[in-house]
């Protein structure tokens, strides 16, 4: 499976070195030559001074490393003046060094008054790293480090830097930094592994000195690959053959085996999909609040979706997909209560001013169709607003929409597997006929004849409808079979998929999981014994053993298990490909990428080997080429960025078209094609709806920031809800000059 950018990892890598007992142990002179082990060279305008003499007995100074760059030092909202109209209060400022604003605003019975002022941090001697916001594996940056001299006098100054999971070309140098001035040094970086790069750098003149500390995400521009396969055993032995991926960084990833006594975890990698999607519009919040309350994840990651779905409701209590529009969504507005109710229902508080206006708008889905909406949508729409309410404890009736569809008979499957609850008496039974009439059953699995959504989604939602209405039907162990045979490396293709699967699968799981375990987990790989774990009584304990790429070996991986219960597996394999430029691909949406220079031709070149040279200090602007060939529906638009550009805010600096094509008639409007656009660190993303037929433009600017040689990742377009709709450019390479 070919995660692509869902599934970006950020795991540190072991540090042994690196911690915060650290205080001013980076002494640039001991580390200059005891790390380095030779003399320093360094460029004309650097003078690297006399040689330097290791001298291991020098004790390291007491300078503090600054760590925490906190833009707010203080905020306090309850001082009370004394007799005299003062109030005092006693700050710590951050670890910036910078300039603060100080603001106050006052207020008694009849008065008001604001007042501010400015207060200074500095060092006489201040280091100021000018790192990239990030690093893709295969980057070779110049990495910034600036010298401040407040002092009156010129300084003579060592200056180090240390890094963890980065190569550094030269660790130190000696400079002169002039009274009153600056020196920018540049250090050669190169990341190692996906995770983290974490450095340190100090500066010492005589006893004048200052050190940071910081850290920066190494990405892999290619897809990191994951592959998974799950199980379940009772007495017997499994065996599973392992094979080491070729091409892969030896340093990243590995195998994972994960065992457990209960089948909910196999639903690990769905919820884990749900957190690793990368846009988060507020269905996809809602899908992973979903999952997270189901799943039991750790309560402030529930509190963190809980609040942002909350500060992006309406006024009139509905939703859009994205923070800053007006007009709420129908569907979003249903999903994103649905996702309220549910972790209200786990105990966790609903401001009540949130809940009444999000249930009134679930009471007014069924006056208008809403625009864009197809007739079975609708019913869908209504129906899911009904099942919502219900679960909510209001009491429904579905009748006005039965009898507006015609009938059960005429109402899509996915609505009948949302009416079923609300539906009583005779009409339930209709309903559960008309279900059993649509189903096709095999000897292994059943599915449903499908005109409207995804095929996944809708057994869910019919799983979850039976195994409230029916639990004892025999149908429910094939419903169940049938949903799990659509996963693909453990999880399903899109957020609606997945969460509903959750949802299903882990009701089916508790309903049915009834013998209490008492039994130990063994494994195996060749002739290695990698451990044993206990599970005693009914738990969502997992237990895990990894063996690092670089260590792995192929052979067969063996699992066993001694005792009562039943042991659920996952094996699943994680590495990124040492491939960085994979093929421009057109599944759907043809993408293509270039630079400009924005304010002088010369700023910007590409040379004959294909790759880019820009000036810098530059700017840029970034011009992304997407045709499409048919309708599409919820598309994303994702460039990434090389680490050596920054890209400008998008509300003054981005421009999107649509250009006319002689090849596809018929069509044309003014303004935007897009509806939402994010600035990310490494990327910018443009989101539209609908696209149709013909060739659209989206331009941004950047800022050649950091010089360097930079992998520019792959440009991608794909449809959000049907992701095997896609297309990407060709990755470049980018190099900023001085």
């Amino acid at each position: 499976h070919e995660a692509d950018d869902h599934s970006r990892s950020v795991t540190p890598p072991p540090d042994p070195w690196y911690n915060d007992s650290w205080g001013f142990d980076l002494e640039p002179r001991l580390y200059m030559l005891g790390a380095m082990g030779q003399r320093l060279r360094v460029s004309d305008d650097i003078d690297a001074g006399a040689e330097f003499s290791a001298y291991a007995t020098r004790p390291a100074s007491s300078h503090k490393v600054r760590s925490n760059f906190d833009p707010l030092a203080y905020f306090a909202g309850d001082l009370v003046t004394d007799a005299k109209g003062r109030a005092t209060a006693t700050i710590k400022l951050p670890d910036n060094l910078t300039r603060y604003r100080i603001l106050a605003v006052a207020a008694g019975q009849r008065q008001f008054g604001t007042g501010q002022s400015n207060l200074t941090a500095r060092l006489a001697l201040m280091v100021r790293p000018s790192a990239p916001r990030f690093l893709n594996l295969g980057d070779s940056c110049q990495l910034p480090v600036v010298l401040h001299n407040q002092t009156e006098r010129e300084l003579e100054t060592e200056v180090a830097l240390r890094a963890a999971n980065a190569h550094l070309g030269q660790a130190g140098f000696r400079v002169k930094v002039p009274a009153n001035d600056r020196v920018e040094v540049l250090f050669e970086v190169k990341p190692d592994l996906p995770g983290q790069a974490r450095f340190a750098v100090a500066a010492r003149s005589g006893a004048k000195g200052d050190a940071a500390r910081f850290e920066l995400p190494v990405w892999t521009p290619a897809a990191t690959q994951d592959l998974a396969v799950y199980g379940s055993l009772d007495d017997q032995l499994v065996g599973l053959p392992i094979r080491p991926p070729p091409d892969a960084y030896p340093g990243f990833g590995g195998l994972q085996v994960t065992t457990s006594s209960t089948a909910v975890a196999s639903l690990d990698d769905a919820l884990r999909y749900l957190e690793e999607y990368p846009f988060e519009c507020s269905e996809q919040v809602a899908s992973r609040l979903l999952g997270r309350v189901t799943m039991g994840a750790r309560p402030e990651k529930i509190q963190a979706d809980l609040d942002r779905l909350l500060q992006a409701q309406h006024y009139e209590g509905g939703w859009g997909f994205w923070a800053g529009q007006t007009d709420s969504d129908p569907f979003v507005s249903v999903h994103a209560f649905h996702a309220l109710v549910r972790a209200k229902a786990a105990g966790w508080a609903i401001p009540e001013r949130n809940w009444q206006q999000g249930l009134g708008q679930l009471a007014d889905l069924g006056k208008a169709c809403p625009p864009g909406y197809s007739q079975p949508a609708w019913f869908c729409l209504r129906a899911y607003g009904l099942y919502v309410r219900q679960l909510a404890g209001r009491s429904v009736s579905a009748a006005s929409l039965v009898k507006e569809a015609g009938g059960l008979e005429q109402l899509p499957t996915e609505a009948l597997g949302w009416l079923l609850p609300v539906l009583v008496g005779e009409q339930r039974q209709a309903a559960r006929q008309v279900l059993l009439n649509r189903m096709d059953e095999t000897a292994s699995g059943v599915s449903f004849e499908q005109t409207l959504g995804s095929p996944e989604r809708t057994q869910a939602v019919v799983l979850e409808a039976m195994l409230g209405d029916q639990p004892e039907s025999e149908l429910i162990p094939k419903l169940v079979r049938g949903l799990e045979d659509q996963r693909r490396d453990g999880r399903w293709r899109t957020t609606q998929e997945n969460a509903w699967a959750v949802l299903a699968l882990s009701r089916y799981f508790h309903t049915y999981e009834k013998q209490s375990p008492d039994f130990v987990s063994k494994v195996w790989l060749g002739n290695s014994y990698l451990g044993q774990h206990a599970f005693r009584g009914r738990t969502k304990a997992q237990r895990q053993t990894s063996v690092p790429l670089a260590e792995l070996q192929a052979g067969n991986l063996v699992l066993a298990k001694q005792g009562k219960g039943r042991l659920y597996y996952r094996v699943g394999l994680r590495y990124a490909p040492t491939d960085l430029n994979p093929p421009a691909q057109d599944r759907g949406f043809a993408v293509q990428r270039s630079y400009e220079a924005v304010d002088d031709n010369r700023d910007v070149a590409r040379r004959a080997d294909g790759s880019w040279r820009i000036r810098a200090g530059a700017r840029v602007r970034v011009k992304l080429t997407m045709a499409v060939d048919g309708r599409r529906s919820q598309v994303a638009l994702v460039d990434h960025l090389p680490a050596g550009l920054e890209a400008f805010n998008p509300s003054l600096a981005v421009s999107a078209t649509a250009i006319p094509s002689e090849s596809v008639p018929g069509w044309w409007w003014s303004g935007s094609w897009y509806e939402h656009q994010n600035l990310r660190d490494e990327r910018v993303e443009a989101f539209s709806s609908t696209v149709w037929p013909g060739v659209y433009e989206y331009r941004y600017d950047a800022l050649a920031s950091t010089p360097g040689q930079f992998v520019a990742p792959a440009a991608r377009a794909e449809e959000m809800y049907h992701p095997e709709t896609f297309g990407r450019s060709a990755s470049d390479r980018v190099t900023v000059e001085l």
